[in-house]
């Protein structure tokens, strides 16, 4: 546990610093005074020195806390470094935040499966979307065969443009025959950032989460990420976690 006393009176809090010892709880204190009761108690002492404060009263503490922010950084730099510190790793204890949105993973803000609309390849059109909706409306039908496995997508766009060419006849057809067959996906584990690139990227507002097997997961609905993921967090999608 590493310790910042800046000018603090540790004869005050030796029982909290031997309490801490007793534990096991190792020490790394960074101070002035290697010989003071922190510096005592620590199993390791990295000594600044005499440190004087900025200032004509050379009161205020100013010039220590400087030092202690300059130290702290560079022992968090260091270690993270040592024990090999990944982006999941910080991701697991930040979940919140602006950093901890950026490291999110599609699974943690898509809809599971239970709550979208699913159809199979040879169900009508018509027969589709005379269904109740989910409670959560979404705008995409993912078509699901036999196997389980994602076979196309049918949206609300594509429903509009059968209207707009008067193929009336087209909503007694299986959706199958209109869908989009092969539509862009990203697999479980696939950066929520990398995602939301390839809804930007190629104008869409759902996309398809798979598992490894190709059998859908859940739904990303543009709806559901606004304002979730900063501007600064779209990158450019990693290769290998997108399929088209």
């Amino acid at each position: 546990m590493p310790v910042f006393p800046a000018r603090c009176d540790w004869s005050k809090a030796a029982p909290a610093a031997w309490h801490v010892a007793a534990r096991g709880i190792r020490i790394v204190a960074l101070t002035g005074r290697p010989e003071s009761t922190l510096g005592r108690a620590a199993d390791v002492v990295v000594a600044t020195g005499p440190v004087r404060e900025a200032g004509t009263l050379g009161l205020a503490p100013s010039t220590s806390t400087s030092l202690m922010l300059a130290l702290g950084d560079a022992l968090a730099l260091v270690t993270s470094s040592l024990r090999q510190f990944t982006p999941e790793d910080f991701a697991a204890r930040h979940p919140g935040g602006s950093l901890g949105r950026q490291l999110m993973l599609v699974e943690d803000a898509m809809r599971p499966l239970r709550e979208c609309r699913v159809a199979a390849p040879e169900d009508s059109v018509r027969a589709v979307f005379a269904r109740p909706l989910p409670a959560r409306r979404t705008g995409a039908v993912m078509i699901i065969d036999g196997a389980g496995v994602l076979a196309g997508l049918f949206t609300d766009s594509d429903l509009a443009r059968l209207f707009e060419r008067r193929a009336d006849a087209a909503l007694d057809e299986p959706i199958g025959r209109v869908m989009t067959a092969r539509p862009t996906t990203v697999t479980v584990g696939t950066r929520l950032r990398d995602a939301v690139a390839v809804l930007e990227s190629r104008r869409l507002s759902e996309l398809p989460v798979l598992g490894d097997d190709g059998r859908p997961r859940g739904l990303l609905d543009i709806v559901d990420l606004v304002g979730l993921v900063p501007p600064e967090a779209v990158s450019t999608p990693r290769i290998g976690t997108v399929a088209a």
